[in-house]
């Protein structure tokens, strides 16, 4: 005859076993893994944000939407700003998004458009969330379009991370020929319209491709972050910032590979 459980474990013949605390001993608690006491905490914790952010366009708000995904945070994507009901509705939610539509939009038209996106990362920040701006330099784009984009939607608050700006890609797929020199000027120029507006150094974030072309991880003296999978980056001939070591570790601490980023102390 096979044991059963049934609530209470009964052993061959029907004879009832009687656990510990039926006999008034103390029952020690069943010990868990890191890995479950993270997920516990992650489904117990519905508010425990940890980003909110804004995209100009969909595209752009769906590729940070993969990349927080892809990194372990639930992430969810709205196209207004969330009520608290609506959050409530997603259960150990890390991050929420909202795809908005500034990138083709007049002065005028942000103005309407805005406001509320930024007064729903308002409300994110009041639950503990710490919140910047990262802007995707493109190099096919002249510094004062992408500067103007910049100030209009990141609001100058001295509350806000450092604005990261990430120069990854080069103009080889521009539709109109760029010149190098016409880039390293157009991202020095950008660069110092954005520490204008937000009164503080940028992070730059460099790949080897971008930096192997344009070397500006020299001519611009800022913290960097760079990237390279595993082993020290050295590509830019100066000690870095962020260095994100492995954009695919897998650990105990997410269902999913994530981006490690190590901070130079």
């Amino acid at each position: 005859m096979a044991l059963r459980e049934t609530g209470t474990r009964l052993a061959e013949g029907g004879r009832r076993l009687v656990s510990n605390a039926e006999r008034g001993r103390p029952v020690r608690p069943k010990r868990m893994s890191e890995s479950d006491q993270l997920k516990r905490q992650r489904a117990d914790e519905p508010s425990a944000l940890l980003l909110a952010y804004y995209g100009d366009d969909f595209t752009g708000s769906t590729d940070v939407m993969e990349a927080l995904s892809r990194a372990g945070l639930r992430t969810v994507l709205f196209l207004k700003p969330p009520t608290k009901a609506q959050l409530a509705k997603f259960p150990g939610l890390r991050a929420f998004g909202i795809a908005g539509g500034s990138r083709t939009m007049s002065p005028e038209e942000m103005e309407t458009e805005l406001p509320p996106a930024f007064e729903a990362l308002k409300a994110a920040r009041k639950a503990g969330l710490k919140v910047g701006a990262l802007h995707r330099f493109d190099p096919c784009q002249r510094a004062d379009a992408q500067s103007a984009n910049f100030v209009t939607m990141v609001p100058r608050d001295p509350a806000l991370l450092p604005p990261a700006i990430a120069f990854e890609e080069v103009a080889d797929h521009c539709t109109t020929k760029v010149s190098d020199a016409a880039v390293e000027s157009e991202l020095l120029t950008f660069v110092n319209q954005v520490e204008m507006h937000a009164g503080r150094p940028v992070i730059l974030k460099l790949s080897a491709a971008a930096e192997d072309r344009y070397a500006m991880g020299a001519r611009i003296e800022r913290d960097l972050w760079l990237v390279r999978d595993r082993f020290l980056p050295r590509y830019a001939g100066r000690p870095w910032l962020l260095w994100s070591a492995n954009r695919a570790r897998i650990t105990e601490a997410a269902e999913e590979p994530l981006e490690w980023v190590v901070v130079q102390p």
